[in-house]
């Protein structure tokens, strides 16, 4: 527990005036890879080999020491925020596996006053290197409160400080485990409620994309 405790101390000691807006995307093309780091893995930005194929950037995670090393990497400048005013009640995410054996990924959002939640069932990434799209709910019967305060999903979902998107097998829990591995992710991005997506591309063309420089 004291591995999550750290990092989340760190992201209310760091947390940014910067907040969610919904659409907003990290592709990794630009200086958006600097946004995430990890305290217990390293985050390495990737010239090519994306969703797209050639020239396409993307983020590779990876843990080389035992036990110290989990699978996880943290937003706090441009993830964090009030996600029901912004409209985010998903998130949409490329993940590749780079592993002879499957990683099972969640999403872990931990908020200033009113816990830690964290996906209630993990995406499971084959182990195929092939690049997979999924989409997390943040609803809240998708979602699993795992500690800190007191959970109170409304207010939490308000409240966010960060986002950390890592390894967590089995039922949901505070912490990964300790694991020497490594994945790829790409293309996160602030979605609506899942049942709607098929018309956030629709909206998207007619408003015109809205992300953080």
């Amino acid at each position: 527990m004291r591995y999550l405790l750290m990092s989340v101390m760190i992201m209310t000691a760091c947390a940014s005036a910067e907040a969610i807006v919904l659409g907003q995307v990290d592709d990794f093309q630009d200086e958006t890879a600097i946004r995430w780091w990890s305290g217990t893995a390293s985050v390495s930005k990737i010239a090519t080999g994306g969703p797209a194929g050639l020239g396409d950037q993307y983020l590779q995670v990876s843990t080389t020491a035992y036990p110290e090393g989990r699978q996880l990497m943290v937003n706090n400048r441009m993830w964090g925020g009030d996600y029901v005013m912004a409209g985010v009640h998903s998130l949409e995410v490329a993940l590749l596996n780079l592993n002879p054996f499957p990683l099972e990924i969640r999403i872990l959002a931990p908020s200033m006053d009113y816990g830690v939640y964290t996906s209630s069932t993990a995406f499971l990434i084959p182990s195929d290197g092939q690049w997979h799209h999924t989409v997390f709910s943040l609803l809240e019967d998708d979602m699993t409160w795992v500690g800190g305060s007191a959970g109170d999903y409304s207010m939490a979902m308000r409240n966010i400080l960060s986002l950390t998107i890592r390894h967590q097998p089995g039922e949901p829990a505070y912490n990964g485990p300790a694991i020497v591995a490594s994945f790829g992710i790409d293309n996160i991005r602030a979605t609506p409620e899942p049942g709607t997506l098929v018309l956030f591309p629709l909206l998207f063309l007619a408003v015109g994309k809205k992300q953080r420089p």
